[in-house]
């Protein structure tokens, strides 16, 4: 959270606190790129859950040419 880490609870509390604020403020996930898949998972399901209105993903142009073959 803000460059911190948090627990699954914790950021339970923490997302429902925003949804209180006014204007509500959009969630930003970034999760560290070595991040095993089960916990960016668990993550967006805490999030999906809290009731968030505003979410995105950033970061994600680093990862642009993931797809891409690899040069000769």
């Amino acid at each position: 959270w803000n460059g911190t880490s948090v627990s699954q609870t914790e950021l339970a509390g923490l997302l429902a606190a925003t949804t209180r604020l006014t204007p509500e403020p959009e969630l930003r996930f970034e999760p560290a790129g070595q991040a095993p898949y089960d916990a960016a998972a668990r993550t967006l399901q805490t999030i999906r859950a809290s009731g968030v209105r505003g979410f995105g993903f950033v970061g994600n142009e680093r990862y642009a040419d993931f797809a891409k073959p690899a040069a000769n």
